[in-house]
């Protein structure tokens, strides 16, 4: 990079750099951003230990940041937390902060966080404040197995079909009922259903719901779940509310809970806890007193400590990628498309999700469009594995007047293609003559009012590589793989639309009699 650059982005980070310890205004956010609190998008930031916003600046779209804020949020909701010492009020006003964000990201109504520092969240972050004063606090326990999860693990949900089977019962799951499932990390969706009645409610879920021997309000088991979205309980909000009600009873039933179980991880995070309570309190004048107190942190703290937060935190770090089939994943920050995005910040560049009547994006601009998915979109985030993004692509399309189907038909206008597309797919979608998109061809079109029309003589869209599939016990069952198709290459063009050649049989040996 030019020294010059070099120098600007040197500049910006230390102007978006927050004081731990101070409470004072940073100019750079405008008003009082700086400080933490609620009043402003950055005031939360900060609340929840995001003390340097060229973190946000370094992500390529909202999930990457809100990443980062889980990860801040819960190492220093760990550290606060009144279980092992910390201040009731200082934890609450985080988990308020936090709460602000999270329906931030999950009703999607920022762009990104780097570039909404200035918006104001006050009364937001004063309802959520009050709410958490009259809420039951969670367990530590419970704070420190939701920080292992990088998205839920756990998706409640109506059943969409009478197809599916109780995983516990074996009996069809109604379409209709209410059925819980837990998450699939190669595939990206989620599965094992169970219907609500035979739900053992996970420790890392009961861990975060009020005492029902204390409290027998159903609505503080609702208000409880649906928190946990974005975390490790999902669904809840799409509920209609009698269901809702019907998993808030269920849950506060202890005789529905499983056996409580703790990771490794939330092991090790224990010990580490233990060992910081048993660390000397800091007081003005204690160094006089005490000469040797750096010492006597102790080596084994501060080597219990180090290995916790690695454990506690490594499937955050590790991003949605983890978990996803190999190959069929690529890094959300390397992937970012080019045009759909914009500058945030003065850093890099992020995904913005085009929304109805946001600038120039027109409602219904894509009315009468059939569109299918393929491949995976980690520019828009959301999801793991083979589904990565493509619930958020679905909802923007029909947002826009779209209608979005599985399979290509006969019926489908566009193809939307993702990073490592399905053969299939591409090659059924060629052979029709529907067209092709990228995800920022798309993304562009919306943003600008509507999706142009294909140039004449439009070259065919280059796929470099094509997904493997899942993996099996015998490898990965992509169709690429099988028909040993290796790339996009010229040579190969015509393998795209080609079916693949049928073996002939083998004449019957004539018998002589």
């Amino acid at each position: 990079m030019p020294r010059r650059g070099a120098a600007r982005g040197a500049k910006r980070k230390q102007n978006y750099r927050f004081e731990e310890e101070s409470d004072e205004e940073d100019p750079s956010w405008g008003g009082d951003g700086g400080a933490p609190g609620g009043s402003t998008v950055a005031g939360c930031l900060k609340q929840v230990g995001v003390t340097d916003a060229a973190a946000l600046d370094a992500c390529g779209n909202l999930e990457e940041e809100f990443k980062v804020i889980k990860k801040s949020y819960f190492k220093k909701i760990l550290r606060e937390h009144p279980d092992k010492g910390g201040d009731e009020e200082v934890f609450k006003k985080t988990q308020a902060a936090f709460e602000v964000l999270r329906e931030m990201f999950e009703g999607q109504s920022v762009g990104s966080f780097a570039s909404s520092a200035g918006d104001s969240t006050a009364d937001v972050f004063e309802q959520a404040t009050r709410a958490y004063a009259h809420t039951d606090r969670p367990s530590w326990e419970f704070y420190a197995a939701a920080a292992e999860e990088t998205m839920p693990s756990y998706r409640v949900e109506l059943a969409k079909s009478g197809r599916s089977k109780c995983k516990k019962t074996g009996e069809l799951i109604p379409k209709g009922a209410v059925r819980v499932g837990s998450l699939d990390q190669q595939a990206g969706g989620y599965s094992k259903w169970n219907l609500l009645s035979s739900w053992r409610v996970p420790s890392k879920v009961w861990l975060g719901l009020p005492n029902p021997d204390e409290c027998q309000d159903v609505g503080a088991f609702v208000e409880a779940l649906t928190k946990m979205n974005e975390v490790l309980f999902c669904g809840m909000e799409e509920l209609p509310e009698e269901a809702r009600r019907d998993v808030a009873m269920h849950a506060m039933e202890r005789k529905h809970w499983a056996r409580k179980y703790k990771s490794k991880a939330q092991k090790e995070a224990e010990a580490a806890a233990a060992a910081r309570a048993k660390e000397p309190k800091r007081i003005e004048g204690a160094e006089a007193a005490a000469p040797n107190k750096a010492a006597g942190k102790g080596k084994a703290a501060k080597k219990a400590k180090g290995a916790a937060t690695k454990a506690i935190e490594a499937k955050a770090a590790a991003g949605g990628a983890a978990g996803g089939a190999e190959g069929a994943i690529v890094a959300a920050g390397a992937a970012v498309a080019q045009g759909a995005i914009v500058k945030v910040g003065g850093g890099g560049a992020k995904w913005i999700m085009p929304k109805p009547g946001r600038g120039n994006a027109a409602e219904g601009s894509l009315k009468g469009e059939t569109c299918v998915l393929t491949g995976v979109f980690p520019e828009v985030g959301g999801g793991v594995g083979l589904n990565l993004g493509k619930d958020r692509v679905k909802a923007m399309i029909a947002s826009f007047g779209g209608r979005v189907t599985g399979s290509v038909s006969g019926k489908t206008t566009l193809l939307v293609v993702g990073k490592e597309p399905g053969f299939g797919k591409v090659r059924q979608a060629r052979e029709k003559g529907v067209r092709l998109v990228s995800l920022d061809e798309l993304g562009r079109g919306l943003h600008q009012g509507a999706l142009p029309a294909p140039g004449a003589g439009e070259s065919p869209m280059k796929i470099d590589s094509f997904s493997k599939g899942y993996k099996l016990k015998g490898g990965y069952n992509g169709l690429a793989l099988r028909l040993g198709y290796d790339g996009d290459r010229p040579d190969e063009q015509a393998r795209i639309t080609a079916p693949p050649a049928k073996k002939a049989r083998a004449a019957p040996a004539r018998i002589r009699g």
